[in-house]
């Protein structure tokens, strides 16, 4: 397929001036405004508007599906350029969101002012939300010309005002306060979950034709699920009582690592046969985490088996990797940590303010785990969005429930701004003396203390004064969380021992 050149011209449209931050922001009327495409843009796409242009229709909420518009499926790299015709009252930023699939960069009057080409879109789900950045308008008319290039899936584009907030400053400090807040007791009924961690269900029939050189944690996984892991599970079945509502899995619910897509379906299918069958008729559920689509073909894999297992279990149609529920009075959000939806995630603490406690379910945590990963968690990677979700959590009250790190830790961040309380779990029970529950921290004032670099020290610093507690074992085991109107405790099990190890009221 020929090079596709697009243009988007707003002729003489509604700037509206709001106050943020002491600064003039204008509003474009997306909805109307005038859309036209070209072929062959010129050299200089950034500076001139091409002239033979012809009229296409963008859908300011759903985006634009580029191939639509030539009839076919574009090839991988096709490249196309976009053009804004922005009339100005006066001086002033505008803020913009955009979302593309792959690359794109944008100018304003011919000068860069945002590019994804070095790292491309990071989000899988299109958003204007993906990438927001400000764009300097002078008065008069003004040229915002965005080129994009085509990803090898499809080749979407989207664009819509932002929202100030998201342009927050990511490394300003939150405001510390001095104990945890008091609870009254809450409305609801009682019941509890039987949280897992990581537990990398594998086999080795399900590697066969992948280079053994790729398979670095197969042997550990091979060992627990013959030595350690029935013993585990065995154990978590054995807290099961009539108040179990559900079992809860923090993803990497299997290792991947298959040669192809019908082979990772199968073993997600053979995972959830079996917890299935250990559980019973108890409702089961798992957050994707890396490892869930760790295959070829693994992505269309897990969508494929797990969409509807979820719709089936939930009694309502999943069709994407985040997505949200009440149980009793509770919501529960179950997000991709690595390709978080922040619309879905606004969408369920709007619609549901007065839930009685507010779970968010996901892979990788929301607070850093101090360890060499320390920045793969929940927008760790994304400046734009890590301070504005923080705060968003934070305002919500957030019990976070998450894994990944292959440690146990209860992190607790308390600060003006509101209470997030994060249980992290490991249930990958290799080697045998994981069970032994090594104490490495019970200090918040060490939160962030493993960490020597510059850079690393600025994320923490972010927590500074706020960490009331962190608890950290090296360890293995599963969580029984017990929920009443009188509040959340969670009580650690480690390996296949059948006392409490560790009891701690979240809220």
């Amino acid at each position: 397929m020929k090079k596709i050149h697009l243009l988007f011209t707003i002729l003489c449209c509604s700037i509206l001036f709001t106050a943020a931050k002491g600064e003039d922001y204008c509003q474009i009327n997306f909805a109307e405004t005038p859309t036209y495409w070209v072929k062959n843009a010129p050299e200089n796409w950034s500076e001139v508007i091409a002239g033979n242009a012809e009229k296409v229709q963008i859908d300011v909420v759903k985006g634009l599906n580029l191939d639509r518009i030539v009839g076919k499926s574009g090839n991988s790299r096709d490249t196309g350029v976009l053009y804004f015709e922005i009339i100005a009252e006066k001086t002033a930023n505008a803020l913009l969101g955009i979302g593309c699939d792959w690359y794109f960069e944008a100018a304003i009057n011919g000068q860069t002012c945002y590019s994804t080409y070095d790292k491309g879109n990071f989000y899988d789900k299109m958003g204007f939300w993906n990438h927001t950045f400000k764009v300097p308008l002078k008065k008069g008319k003004n040229l915002l010309a965005v080129k994009v290039k085509r990803g090898v899936n499809s080749w979407f584009f989207c664009i819509n005002n932002s929202k100030s907030d998201y342009l927050l400053d990511y490394n300003h400090p939150l405001t510390p306060v001095a104990d945890f807040p008091e609870y009254a007791k809450r409305n609801g009924g009682s019941y509890e979950i039987i949280l897992l961690g990581d537990v990398h269900y594998d086999g080795e029939e399900y590697h066969v034709g992948v280079d053994k050189k790729k398979l670095n944690d197969v042997p550990r996984n091979l060992w627990a699920w013959k030595n350690t892991m029935p013993r585990l599970i065995n154990a978590a079945v054995a807290r099961k009582t009539a108040d179990t509502k559900a079992i809860i899995q923090v993803g990497d619910l299997v290792q991947g690592d298959c040669n192809s897509g019908s082979m990772h379906r199968k073993m997600l299918k053979d995972a959830l046969n079996y917890f299935e069958s250990k559980f019973d008729s108890t409702l089961f559920l798992s957050v994707i985490g890396n490892h869930d689509w760790r295959s070829i073909d693994g992505h269309k894999a897990y969508d494929k088996v797990m969409f509807p297992y979820y719709s089936k279990k939930l009694g309502k149609k999943i069709n994407n990797r985040n997505f949200y529920f009440l149980m009793d009075q509770d919501l529960y959000i179950f997000a991709d940590f690595a390709r978080p939806d922040v619309k879905i995630i606004e969408e369920a603490l709007e619609k549901n303010p007065d839930a009685r406690y507010k779970f968010l379910v996901t892979h990788g945590s929301v607070l850093p785990t101090d360890n060499d990963k320390f920045d793969w968690y929940m927008f760790g990677r994304d400046d734009k969005f890590r301070n504005y979700m923080r705060n968003l959590f934070l305002k919500n009250d957030l019990i976070v429930l998450s894994g990944h790190s292959h440690t146990v830790e209860v992190i607790d961040c308390v600060a003006a701004e509101g209470r997030i309380s994060q249980l992290i779990c490991s249930s990958i029970w290799n080697p045998e003396s994981l069970i032994k529950s090594k104490l490495l921290f019970n200090d918040g004032n060490l939160y962030g203390s493993r960490q020597s670099t510059e850079r690393m020290q600025k994320r923490y610093a972010e927590f500074k004064g706020t960490i009331k507690n962190y608890w950290r074992v090296e360890s293995a085991g599963y969580f029984v969380l017990k929920i009443s109107p009188d509040g959340v405790t969670a009580d650690y099990y480690a390996g296949d021992n059948n006392q409490i190890i560790y009891s701690y009221k979240l809220r």
